[in-house]
């Protein structure tokens, strides 16, 4: 997905224990980005912010950039000023979750804003 858009949600439904990888940010032409983390699970999540370079639009060998563990029922966020031309989330659970969701929303910026 194209960076043109000021935000952009993602809803990832996880129930298991296994890596949840969202969709792959093209950041290309922005400067900064803020993923805003709200875990409707009912167990808590560790997601990590992972960015790649311009030769991996895929993601398929991604560099962790921030970590963050979000309790159930609440809200963290995460972001980067770093130089990393996509950028994508992996969310895994300790233990199955068995109801709610995963809501990923990313705000863009441009350097200058």
């Amino acid at each position: 997905m194209r960076g043109v858009n000021a935000e952009y949600q993602e809803v990832l439904t996880i129930r298991n224990t296994v890596d949840h990888k969202s969709a792959v940010l093209d950041f290309r032409t922005l400067g900064k980005g803020l993923v805003k983390i709200t875990n409707g699970l009912n167990q808590d999540c560790t997601v990590t912010l992972q960015g790649t370079t311009f030769d991996d639009p895929t993601g398929l060998i991604p560099a962790d950039i921030d970590v963050v563990t979000v309790p159930a029922g609440e809200t963290r966020y995460l972001s980067t000023d770093a130089p990393f031309s996509y950028l994508l989330c992996n969310a895994k659970c300790g233990t199955g979750p068995a109801s709610g969701d995963l809501v990923l929303t990313w705000e863009f910026k441009k350097g200058s804003d």
